[in-house]
């Protein structure tokens, strides 16, 4: 039994004509093993659950007081 790919999100849709690719280097195996089983159950992929964290964690303000740019 193949598992079923989950395409990307319209939330986040690819520019056709410029990506960036981003790797983590070793994450510990029990966080990825959680990782992976909570975005299967979810039916998230794992590039959604990152940008997501990573556009909260551009949006929270600074020790300033400012709210970083997007």
């Amino acid at each position: 039994m193949t598992a079923q790919k989950r395409g990307y999100s319209r939330e986040f849709p690819i520019d056709q004509t410029r990506r960036i690719k981003r790797e983590i280097d070793w994450v510990p195996p029990a966080l990825d093993r959680s990782l992976r089983a909570k975005c299967k159950r979810e039916g998230l992929s794992l590039r959604v659950v990152t940008l997501r964290l990573w556009t909260e964690w551009l949006s929270l303000k600074d020790d300033s007081g400012s709210v970083s740019p997007r």
